[in-house]
């Protein structure tokens, strides 16, 4: 195999390489967006609820407290390095919501980049087709 076949055969493998990491951030980006949108109904519920509820409550990973709810106006919203800020039910969810359009956009760049990717792939398969066929008849 000729110096220039090898080259792209590499190229082609690095680009289905980014295309498989891609992928992988795409599904870690819409297990964000599903999280995402079970807090926003989370807090809807709380929100509308009329009666007074238990609800469990998470204090760490896997560990609940059961507790008693009202209808909720206001929430704690980490905003970052540990600060923790009171946002109306409201806000809180339309920041909820800006991620998750946030996280569209990321996924839309990233199907995009990947269509991209895949297109040069095809490309270069068909180039290093020829090219070795060109090779065969030599």
């Amino acid at each position: 195999m000729n110096e220039e076949i090898q080259k792209k055969y590499m190229q082609m493998q690095m680009m289905q390489q980014q295309i498989q990491q891609m992928h992988k951030q795409l599904e870690q980006l819409q297990e964000q967006k599903a999280s995402l949108r079970a807090s926003i109904m989370s807090i809807e519920e709380l929100q509308n609820s009329k009666e007074e509820r238990e609800i469990l409550t998470p204090v760490s990973q896997g560990v609940f407290v059961k507790s008693k709810v009202n209808a909720v106006k206001e929430v704690l919203v980490n905003v970052g390095e540990g600060i923790v800020v009171t946002k109306k039910t409201e806000d809180a969810i339309k920041l909820v919501q800006d991620q998750v359009d946030e996280i569209d956009k990321m996924s839309e760049d990233f199907v995009n980049k990947m269509n991209e990717n895949l297109r040069n792939v095809s490309e270069i398969e068909g180039e290093l087709k020829e090219s070795m066929q060109k090779e065969e008849k030599k």
